[in-house]
């Protein structure tokens, strides 16, 4: 009988291997014991799966989702399916979690996200139309401090699909407009871009604001909370000699890395100021303050 030359190796190795496992004991071999229980799960992704941010995500070799799943011969999945996806069981509760808040229906690009000074989680899941518990749970954050120059996985929802984000954001609050205000006066006010505030309020940049109009705002851990704005207080300090960040932060009580995502021009490397310059902090006046 003739045999292809792949059967005629794999095939005797085989029934060799089966032979050794079943007369382990008359043979002199000792097995070591496995537990009985499957160390492989499938899962459905909803959407068209990113091999790529997947491996990422679960901490998996991208090799090793290759191997598990040999009928995947690109980065990712064909757009109309299967996306099912075998995965070791130490994976699938992550999995289920990121499921659970991916819509079934639009699809995913997920974005190596750079942090810069001043971002926080409730910014940049909106502007990417995903929601912060998804950012954390991706990312494996236990909280939402974040640092600036680190990378971040994000899933960006296609277009018309916005999760929402308010019950999960405690940075969330409405500003209700006044006579005078305009989108460049809240954007210098609250710290944010004109481009942020119209982004997360669906409008243009050039669009007039009316007086009573509510307006969304999201907050930053290391920005005053607007929604105590008579207790919180907008100051100009002016430097002097022998000052340091960290006396001027023990003085009004704040941090230094609060002072210098306050004031842009201060270098976060060297932390100088000068004699004579002014920096803006932020201050609760409940408190008092002292001069050093």
């Amino acid at each position: 009988m003739s045999l292809p030359r792949e059967t005629k190796q794999y095939v005797p190795r085989l029934l060799a291997l089966i032979h050794v496992i079943d007369n382990s004991s008359s043979l002199g071999i000792r097995l070591p014991e496995l537990p009985n229980s499957a160390r492989f799960t499938i899962v459905n992704w909803p959407t068209q799966i990113d091999l790529t941010a997947l491996a990422d995500i679960i901490d998996l070799q991208l090799k090793d989702i290759y191997q598990l799943n040999p009928g995947f011969n690109f980065w990712q999945s064909a757009p109309d399916g299967p996306h099912q996806l075998l995965i070791p069981v130490e994976n699938e509760s992550l999995m289920n979690a990121l499921i659970a808040y991916l819509p079934t229906d639009k699809s995913i690009q997920w974005v190596h996200y750079k942090i810069n000074s001043g971002d926080c989680l409730s910014k940049i899941a909106k502007n990417y139309s995903t929601s912060v518990v998804l950012i954390k749970a991706v990312n494996k954050l236990s909280s939402n401090t974040i640092i600036a120059g680190e990378q971040l996985l994000v899933p960006k929802i296609s277009a018309g699909s916005v999760l929402p984000i308010d019950e999960h954001d405690p940075h969330y609050t409405e500003y209700k407009i006044k006579r005078g205000d305009s989108l460049w006066d809240l954007s210098k006010e609250f710290e944010v871009t004109i481009d942020e505030l119209a982004v997360w309020n669906n409008m243009k940049t050039k669009d007039y604001l009316k007086i009573d109009q509510t307006i969304k705002l999201f907050q930053c851990e290391n920005r005053p909370d607007v929604s105590r704005p008579e207790t919180i207080q907008k100051v100009a300090y002016h430097v002097r000699n022998g000052d340091s960040l960290g006396r001027i932060a023990n003085r009004f009580n704040v941090s230094v890395a609060e002072l210098v995502n306050w004031n842009k021009k201060v270098e976060k490397q060297s932390s100088l100021i000068h004699p004579g310059q002014y920096l803006i902090i932020y201050v609760d006046i409940t408190q008092q303050y002292f001069d050093a």
